[in-house]
Formats: structure tokens, sequence, C-alpha cells
């Protein structure tokens, strides 16, 4: 999602200025305030987040299609071993086991597993 995401931003940045998907790009209501709470998150607040995360300088890379479709498989590539690695040491974390085991429990006599309580260990 994040590459057709820089794909069109990139497409966009090099509209001409009088095109309408570029306005609306670069435009912002006149007094508008998002209410408080939790916001659906825009277009624009997923751009700009993955512009930053990404280090992306916008306009001036955007001009230049070639270097932008460069920089756009690089930032694509280090989004996905990102999230690859934090899905990995979740697993990992999720079949360790639980963390109130390690804090203190009782162990079995049979097969030596810690368990939360006593109930139930006695012959």
């Amino acid at each position: 999602m994040a590459k057709k995401h820089l794909r069109w931003i990139g497409h966009t940045i090099r509209m001409p200025e009088h095109h309408l998907p570029r306005q609306v790009l670069y435009s912002q209501l006149m007094g508008a305030k998002r209410s408080a709470g939790g916001q659906k998150r825009r277009f624009k607040d997923y751009t700009r987040d993955l512009l930053k995360r990404a280090n992306i300088p916008l306009t001036n890379l955007a001009l230049n299609r070639s270097a932008w479709q460069v920089t756009c498989a690089s930032v694509v590539s280090q989004i996905h071993q990102t999230n690859q690695d934090r899905r990995s040491e979740r697993r990992i974390q999720r079949h360790r086991g639980g963390w109130y085991l390690l804090a203190s429990g009782f162990p079995c006599s049979i097969c030596g597993r810690m368990c939360g309580s006593r109930i139930g260990l006695y012959p």
C-alpha cells in the first residue's frame, strides 16, 4: 500500500499547478478544526507520517522521477523489512510463555512446568 501511495504522491507533485489533485494535496480548509478525540486518518496524515518515517524530502526529490522511483522502492523495502522483524519479534514473545510465570510460580513435580498457583499440583 505504501508503494502505491508514494507513487501517487510523486505523480501528483509533478502535475502542473492548475490540476485539481495537486491543488487538493497542497490545500487546507480555512478555519477548519479537527474535533478532540480519536480522528480518522486522512490521506494527508498518512502521507506526512510516511514521508517523516522515511526521511524523504518531498518536493525536490519528486520532481526527478527516476530518483523518486529509486527512493520509493528503497523505502518500501525498508518498511517491509521493519514490519517483518516486528512480526517475528511478537511471535517469539507470544510463544515464549506468559510474563506472569517469570515473576513467581510453583513448579510441577511431574513435568517441571511453572504454574500460577498450587491448586492442582497435589497428587
